[in-house]
C-alpha cells in the first residue's frame, strides 16, 4: 500500500489526473480522492485528524531556479494577449532567453501553449537518472572498449572519436562509465587506466588550496637583527 501512495504521488506530481493515476495503479477512484484531498488517519500517539495521505510522499520543493506553475499561467496570458517575450520578462524578473525558450520548447500537440500542459511536460523531462550515452549506444561503447583495451587515456579517446568517427563524447563520460557503480565498461579501471586507481580521486572545491611545494624566501624586513651587525660570515652583502 506504501509503495502504491508514492507511485500515486509521483503520478500527481507529474500532471496526470487522479483518474488516470488510479486506472494506472489498479486502485479505486474514491480511494485516490481520499489520498489526494485528505481522510482521516490515526496518528502513532492515538490522534485523529484529517490530512492528505499523498502529503508525506511529496517530493522536494522545486528551486527557484526553474519556472512555477504559476510564472507559466503568467506567461500563457501575456502570450494571450500578444505581448512580446521581453515585456513578459521584464514582468516575471526572468531572463527573456528563458521565456522564449518555454514557448518553443513546451507548446502542446496542437501548436499553442498551455501552462498546466507545459508544466506538465516540463516534469516528464525532470526524471533523474537517465540512461547514460554508452548504455544506449552500443556502437559507441565498442569503439571506447577498443581503445581502452589499448591503454588509451579518456581524453586520447574523445579526442580520436570527435575527430575521425564524427562521435564527440566528453570525457567525463567516459570516466563515469569506468567508475560507476553498475559499471558501462565491462573492465577494471585498474586494468585499463594508466593510474591504476579503483575509485576516482575526490575533486578538490574551489575554497581549499593545494598545500605549497616550494618555501618561500623571508622577506628582508624580516631578517634577524644580527645581520645589520654583520659580525657573524656570511651577513656581509656582496658588492
Amino acid at each position: 500500500m506504501v509503495d502504491k501512495q508514492r507511485s500515486f504521488a509521483k503520478l500527481l506530481q507529474q500532471g496526470m489526473s487522479i483518474s488516470e493515476a488510479c486506472r494506472r495503479l489498479g486502485i479505486d477512484r474514491k480511494t485516490g480522492h481520499w489520498w489526494k484531498n485528505g481522510g482521516a488517519v490515526v496518528t502513532s500517539t492515538g490522534t485523529r485528524i484529517i490530512e492528505p495521505v499523498i502529503g508525506r510522499y511529496q517530493g522536494k520543493p522545486e528551486s527557484d531556479r526553474y519556472l512555477s506553475e504559476a510564472e507559466r499561467v503568467v506567461i500563457a496570458d501575456g502570450h494571450r494577449a500578444g505581448k512580446s517575450a521581453r515585456a513578459i520578462a521584464m514582468e516575471l524578473g526572468r531572463a527573456v532567453s528563458t521565456v522564449a525558450r518555454e514557448l518553443t520548447r513546451n507548446r502542446a500537440s496542437d501548436g499553442a501553449y498551455h501552462p498546466f500542459t507545459a508544466h506538465a511536460l516540463m516534469r516528464t523531462r525532470r526524471p533523474r537518472p537517465k540512461p547514460r550515452r554508452l548504455e544506449m549506444d552500443a556502437a559507441l561503447r565498442g569503439r571506447v572498449q577498443k581503445h581502452l583495451d589499448e591503454h588509451w587515456s579518456p581524453e586520447q579517446i574523445a579526442h580520436e572519436l570527435a575527430t575521425k568517427h564524427g562521435s564527440p563524447i566528453a570525457v567525463e563520460t567516459i570516466y563515469q562509465a569506468l567508475y560507476a557503480p553498475t559499471r558501462v565498461i565491462a573492465r577494471d579501471p585498474r586494468a585499463v587506466l594508466r593510474t591504476g586507481r579503483p575509485h576516482r580521486r575526490p575533486r578538490r572545491r574551489g575554497d581549499q588550496r593545494r598545500p605549497r611545494f616550494i618555501v618561500p624566501i623571508t622577506p628582508i624586513d624580516q631578517r634577524p637583527a644580527e645581520v645589520l651587525e654583520r659580525v657573524e660570515p656570511g651577513h656581509w652583502e656582496s658588492q
